[in-house]
């Protein structure tokens, strides 16, 4: 027997998951089309847009599970869910946060490209 109000409670908290996903990828998007339109990643715009890309993956997800495990919660209490296998959900998002420490480092190491471009072409240029 299904428990229709912990589903849609468990559902609701996805869908704030699923947003923060969401808004997350917009950003990725502006990082790599701007990538790909300057033709390298060893810009120094480049890489502040990297490095805050990473702080965003780490603080988006992190404050959406937060804040859809503290709906759920209130979901549950008001709506007297039973706690079952739909509304039991643990939102980990230790992916998100390895990989916003990834793009962090790679920033630095994008800013570091950008350095040794620009020292490269004022060498040309003399």
């Amino acid at each position: 027997m299904y428990n229709i109000k912990g589903i849609s409670t468990t559902l609701v908290a996805c869908l704030i998951v699923c947003i923060g996903q969401a808004v997350l990828a917009k950003f990725a998007e502006f990082y790599f089309r701007n990538a790909e339109a300057s033709g390298t990643p060893f810009t120094h715009i480049g890489a502040r847009e990297l490095r805050r890309l990473g702080i965003l993956m780490i603080v988006i997800p992190t404050g959406c599970a937060v804040l859809a495990e503290i709906v759920q919660g209130i979901i549950i209490g008001f709506m007297n869910v039973m706690a079952d296998k739909w509304s039991d959900l643990n939102f980990d998002n230790e992916a998100s946060i390895i990989v916003g420490i990834m793009f962090i480092v790679g920033s630095f190491i994008c800013g570091y490209g950008a350095e040794v471009l620009e020292s490269r072409n004022k060498a040309q240029e003399q």
